[in-house]
């Protein structure tokens, strides 16, 4: 298996593409490095199941491994006991709780109601910014989608955020990090946020502390991750390509994967020897398609993936959710199900229907110790102290137990853990809090049947559908991978990654290069004029028309440095607003030129999906949208290892 990492340098970036042997490398180098008496290591994972893995192979306990929450909420909370930090937590947020404190609004409202009746003030009592700072003895990781910033309870996104500005107000805090370890790595780089980068690579500054990150760029497909920190990477660190053995999929797999790289210094070795060549198959209708229960089939669209799990309405009620939240995505949070979920209703919903199975299979020892590490359970029903006690407890989780099986809605079971009081009643109000603050959600997802959360559970749990969006995904001996476009979201142009591919004129740095330049214009261009470019409507454009025109000049001027690629696929758009400058043409180039970022996520899919592949993969195309292209495509394809199959004519 994979050999160790070899880090020698302080700051080292780990090209790891996917079956690369990532956590096997890992794993030797930390119990290598632990061998040495002064040496302490911090080891950051994307998930839980990424830690738990890792601890497997791990000699040493002292290690510590974790997710970023799970590290800074542990690292940040004697901290959050200092009086300088709490202060700076309302200087920080003063916006945000100078509209809550001034807010008409019913909600808000009661909010400061029942803040001003738990700390005895009276009524008619006017709460200012400091009865809140002096009300507050230390702030908290409170580990909800939500930061109550009236009683100092951080959020998910806000600890990460707050916790960067208290190390960059307080720099010496930043010393703690470093003197405690001697080695940071960090897995899974491309997906980590660049302010967590930065945080680390600061903590690592004028010190020994070594830095190393993991990952491999050809699976980053969230937008503005690692994009701030990229120009830190390419000056400062040392990158490693050692691992260029593939331990996961057999040669034939890996000969394709070679050669839909971007890169072909990271060619990789095939440890498995080669048998039957990955097949694409050109088709009419992927409706037609026979598909084994024993493929993991891979979708574009997570509706789809969703409603062949049964859990469509799931599905919908968080679309309404998250459709206009920054941080996180439907597909995001419902692709992680885990009690560390970003969203508090996923996370209870999680906690019971493990504890029903774990009741249900009479595994009472892991049962206790997931009662009794939930932070959110009810200590006064867990404080066992006689044979009276455990009847008790028994008894509250079987009412769980049979209130799962039952047909109930997500409503009906949220009643009924407030009387059941396996879960503090306090969790339980703020989750229903937080749903009743958003009415549309509330509508949708009081109506879902819990068996709906419960398929989409058990399907994650043993997957037999995914989407390619799942990048973390694990291998999987038959893989069938359905190319499809999407629209806006997620922005997926695959079959104009196909056509340029099969053409020849699929550069990735190129293209990467062309697309940050257009971004960047982007947004200074929403920066000047002061409102997104899908809010823009007719009269926006006659207040803006110089600076329209000059944005779309400097789009074109990027995209034409291609000249084969402009004529073919963007002189129409851009030859109309120069024709007829108005808002539609406008929004067309735009539109237009999305279809770059949309290309390259197409390509990044594709690989990802392709490399979940253990032996055997299928790859279908739809015949319609290859028409133009056709003869290109399949001599393209062939080159590249696939066995093209054409069930028609």
């Amino acid at each position: 298996m994979a050999e160790g990492l070899i880090i020698s340098e302080q700051y080292t970036i780990v090209n790891a593409p996917a079956g690369s042997g990532k956590t096997t490398a890992l794993s030797k180098s930390i119990n290598d490095l632990m061998l040495t008496a002064n040496n302490s290591i911090l080891c950051i994972t994307y998930t839980n199941r990424a830690a738990e893995q890792l601890k497997e192979k791990i000699i040493n306990e002292s290690v510590q491994i974790g997710t970023i929450h799970s590290f800074i909420g542990s690292f940040m909370r004697a901290f959050f006991k200092l009086r300088p930090i709490v202060n700076y937590f309302y200087e920080f947020f003063d916006e945000n709780i100078t509209k809550i404190l001034d807010s008409k609004s019913e909600g808000e409202i009661a909010k400061l109601n029942k803040y001003k009746e738990r700390y005895g003030l009276k009524e008619d009592y006017i709460l200012t910014k400091q009865t809140l700072i002096e009300n507050t003895v230390c702030l908290e990781y409170g580990e909800t989608q939500f930061t109550s910033f009236l009683y100092g309870s951080l959020s998910h996104d806000d600890l990460l955020i707050f916790s960067k500005a208290v190390l960059e107000k307080f720099p010496k805090l930043n010393k703690t990090i470093s003197q405690r370890f001697s080695h940071i790595f960090i897995d899974e780089y491309q997906d980590t946020n660049s302010e967590i980068l930065e945080l680390f690579y600061n903590a690592c500054l004028n010190s020994d502390t070594k830095l190393v990150l993991l990952g491999d760029e050809m699976q980053q497909i969230y937008k503005d991750r690692v994009e701030d920190f990229q120009e830190v990477i390419n000056r400062h660190f040392v990158r490693d390509n050692s691992l260029n053995n593939n331990w996961r999929s057999q040669g034939n797999i890996v000969k394709l994967l070679n050669n839909l790289y971007c890169d072909p210094s990271y060619k990789q070795h095939p440890q498995i020897s080669a048998e039957e060549k990955p097949r694409l198959l050109i088709v009419d209708d992927f409706s037609e398609m026979e598909i084994s229960s024993e493929v993991l089939q891979l979708v574009l669209y997570n509706s789809d993936l969703f409603k062949a799990l049964k859990a469509y309405n799931l599905f919908n009620a968080y679309n309404e959710k998250y459709k206009v939240f920054d941080k996180y995505n439907t597909k995001e949070i419902l692709l992680n199900l885990t009690v560390d979920s970003p969203d508090d209703l996923i996370t209870l919903l999680v906690f019971i229907v493990e504890i029903s199975d774990l009741f249900d299979n009479k595994q009472f020892a892991q049962l206790i110790q997931k009662v009794t590490s939930f932070k959110f359970a009810n200590k006064e029903i867990w404080n066992i102290k006689s044979h009276s006690d455990k009847t008790k407890v028994a008894f509250y989780i079987n009412e769980i137990s049979q209130q799962v099986k039952k047909d109930i809605t997500i409503e009906e079971l949220l009643n009924f853990l407030r009387d059941n009081e396996i879960v503090d009643t306090y969790y339980i109000d703020m989750v229903i809090g937080h749903i009743e603050e958003e009415s549309n959600f509330k509508n949708k997802i009081y109506e879902v049947k819990l068996n709906e959360f419960i398929n989409c559970y058990r399907e994650m749990k043993n997957p037999k559908f995914s989407t390619q969006h799942a990048v973390k995904g694990e291998g999987y001996d038959h893989v069938a991978l359905k190319v499809s476009d999407g629209n806006s979201s997620p922005n997926v142009k695959m079959y104009l990654y196909l056509e340029l591919l099969s053409k020849g004129l699929f550069n990735y740095e190129d293209f990467s290069n062309m697309n940050k330049e257009i971004r960047t214009s982007n947004k200074s261009f929403n920066k000047s004029i002061g409102k997104k470019i899908s809010q823009f409507k007719a009269s926006d454009y006659k207040q803006y028309e110089d600076e329209c025109t000059d944005f779309i000049d400097n789009i074109k001027r990027n995209i034409i440095v291609n000249k084969r690629f402009y004529e073919e696929f963007f002189a129409g758009e851009f030859s109309k607003f120069e024709d007829k400058p108005n808002v539609t043409n406008f929004k067309n180039c735009i539109k237009a030129a999305n279809r770059i970022d949309g290309m390259l996520l197409a390509y990044k899919l594709l690989y990802v999906g392709c490399s979940r592949a253990k032996k055997n993969l299928d790859v279908y195309v739809k015949s319609s949208s290859i028409i133009h292209f056709r003869r290109e495509f399949i001599s393209s394809m062939e080159e590249h290892n696939f066995e093209v199959v054409c069930s028609v004519g």
